[in-house]
């Protein structure tokens, strides 16, 4: 049975916050090293660190072990996003994304928050299939396509790296 936690109300033990930050950071760097690079690393261990303190992370877990985990956060009043979206692959098609996305879509309701906007990074020349995966599984979830945007041409600062041309894909939820 997969439970999902704030991992600042949980208290995660190192070895749990290491277990959650390596799945993490496997999982950025397994579907997106076709546009960073090899051994790509999405956040620093602080960072996330801080995620947590600020109490913007969930982790899943499965018989007491992380299996995944996301950080979300306030946009707006109203509108909320979450990203560093990872999970364990070994525990591929087990529900462990859908209980995150569940839980966060919760945890917003809880705060009075009446949407989610969410962005997928991919590559504007060629296709990747997780990244095609994403887009329907994301719309399975009642996410809206919204617009396409060029990611060096929006977001200059947080482009400088990329090996190939990408694009932000953006979606929204009204809950």
């Amino acid at each position: 049975m997969i439970q999902v936690y704030s991992a600042k109300q949980k208290v995660l033990s190192e070895k749990e916050f290491q277990q959650l930050y390596a799945i993490i950071v496997k999982a950025y760097a397994d579907t997106e090293a076709e546009m960073w690079g090899k051994n790509y690393v999405r956040v620093s261990a602080s960072d996330f660190r801080n995620y947590i303190t600020a109490d913007q992370v969930l982790a899943a877990f499965i018989n007491d072990q992380p299996v995944g985990g996301l950080r979300y956060y306030r946009i707006s009043e109203t509108c909320y996003s979450f990203g560093l979206f990872g999970a364990d692959f070994t525990f591929s098609r087990k529900g462990v994304g859908r209980a995150l996305i569940s839980r966060v879509e919760e945890e917003v309701k809880k705060k009075n928050g009446t949407h989610i906007k969410i962005e997928i990074l991919r590559p504007r020349d060629f296709e990747l299939p997780i990244k095609t995966t994403l887009h329907n599984w994301y719309q399975q979830l009642g996410y809206k396509y919204l617009k396409t945007v060029d990611f060096a041409a929006e977001f200059p600062d947080r482009a400088a790296g990329i090996l190939v041309p990408c694009v932000f894909d953006f979606y929204e939820k009204v809950l």
